[in-house]
């Protein structure tokens, strides 16, 4: 019997990222990498390594890719569907048993209810993991920072998403009472809707739901999570102090706000796996850094669990039990960092004193 492998699906945020793998085509017009973006059939772009099972067998993976952009994927969403189906018999073609959805793929196949039961591989959307591990990174910046969870304002962009709903529910649970829900205007009813069912858990939360942008003026940490394929963070939103996880593939936040002294860009979507690495080029800071969303297929390979996990809606108890599996994996969070590289320690103590003379 063939070993069961495991595949991650990804997309170019842009055309820089298709070049990558793809430098030879550097020199072509725009209009040309947009035919070939929008053509290309699915590729296998790296072999991913180091992964075992319980068993301590070694398990086979590999990122696969279509090659769509982001913002092609959603002024084609048909074709992107199309693509990603296509990246799934890839993968079954392939041996695997179990992908999971990187980026856009998720939301473009209904949270990975569009897949399920289209062939013999397991499908997970990575989205339990990256709540689990978006929601510690604000856990851990409100430790060093001094944060009082009575009084912090937290703010989620792309509050109607299932990261962002996801992680406003999971830091209420951690005690947090006060939040800003931004999203688009015609999805506020999502967001009223799932306000009403955390009221019921705890009456003390506070909530302001908005699609201006703006509003994320009165936040002391932002969470950036929606699905937009330009910047939405400019540097002129923010106050002095502010800090951004930001869990966006393509990026929520401008670059320019990265040159802001007085506000930290946190990269909250990624995870250091010990002795795995992806052999591909994802812009992170060490070569065992991964995305979590490719550390959720990880974690589900490495006990055995070729199926389909945390598809459409996310379940919290999917949070609890992804992160009760991950526990021999030794996985933790990264090096504070961000598209720039390492966060400075002097540019973290310079945002510290700004937070503590406002207290």
């Amino acid at each position: 019997m063939k070993e069961k492998k495991f595949a991650f699906l990804v997309h170019p945020r842009g055309f820089e990222d298709f070049l990558i793998k793809f430098p030879w085509f550097r020199f072509l017009p725009e209009s040309v990498l947009y035919f070939l973006t929008m053509h290309m059939p699915p590729v296998v772009v790296s072999k991913i390594t180091g992964l075992k099972n319980k068993d301590g067998k070694k398990i086979d993976g590999y990122i696969i890719a279509i090659t769509m952009t982001a913002r092609q994927m959603i002024e084609h969403r048909e074709r992107a569907l199309k693509k990603i189906k296509q990246a799934t018999k890839l993968a079954e073609k392939k041996g695997v048993r179990l992908m999971g959805l990187g980026a856009l793929t998720a939301s473009f196949s209904r949270g990975g209810l569009d897949l399920a039961g289209f062939s013999k591989v397991g499908i997970t959307t990575g989205r339990a993991y990256t709540v689990k591990t978006v929601t510690n990174y604000v856990k851990l910046v409100m430790e060093v920072m001094g944060f009082d969870k009575e009084k912090i304002v937290v703010d989620v962009v792309g509050a109607a998403g299932s990261i962002g709903s996801s992680s406003a529910k999971v830091l209420a649970e951690y005690g947090i009472r006060n939040f800003i829900l931004i999203d688009l205007e015609y999805k506020a009813w999502k967001v009223e809707e799932y306000i009403k069912h955390m009221k019921k858990i705890r009456g003390d939360l506070s909530f302001k739901v908005s699609h201006q942008i703006s509003d994320i003026k009165d936040a002391d940490i932002i969470i950036a999570a929606t699905n937009a394929p330009e910047v939405l963070i400019k540097p002129d939103d923010l106050k002095s102090g502010a800090i951004i996880i930001n869990d966006a593939q393509p990026s929520d936040v401008d670059p320019e706000v990265l040159k802001r002294e007085d506000v930290l860009v946190v990269e909250g979507g990624v995870v250091n796996t010990p002795g795995i690495r992806s052999n591909f080029k994802l812009g992170l800071h060490d070569k065992e850094d991964n995305f979590c969303c490719m550390g959720e297929v990880l974690i589900l390979a490495h006990n055995n669990l070729f199926k389909d996990y945390a598809l459409g809606e996310l379940n919290l108890s999917l949070i609890k039990n992804i992160e009760m599996m991950s526990e021999n994996l030794n996985f933790k969070l990264t090096k504070t960092q961000n598209s720039n590289g390492i966060i400075d320690n002097k540019k973290i103590e310079r945002v510290k004193e700004i937070i503590r003379n406002r207290q």
